[in-house]
């Protein structure tokens, strides 16, 4: 499962188990160490990592089935396959 998140000024890219994140230089922490980092505050991730963890969070909250090979429909009604 690939996830991709564009902002303004860096891109967040989730693949299996690790974030990448680039703004400038490349980062990358384990996705169970974000998903830390995002609910309880105390995940070994670098300081850029933690500014998304959130929005990281809320792609998994949003499409629980995400593993399961199925589609759902995304905000603006576009089909999203998981």
């Amino acid at each position: 499962m690939v996830v991709r998140l564009g902002y303004r000024d860096k891109v967040v890219y989730v693949d299996g188990g690790r974030v990448y994140l680039f703004r400038g230089r490349l980062y990358s922490a384990p996705l169970d160490e974000v998903l830390r980092s995002a609910y309880s505050g105390d995940g070994l991730v670098p300081p850029e990592i933690r500014e998304i963890a959130g929005d990281v969070a809320r792609i998994f909250e949003a499409l629980p089935n995400l593993n399961d090979g199925s589609t759902t429909r995304g905000p603006s009604g576009q089909t999203i396959y998981a």
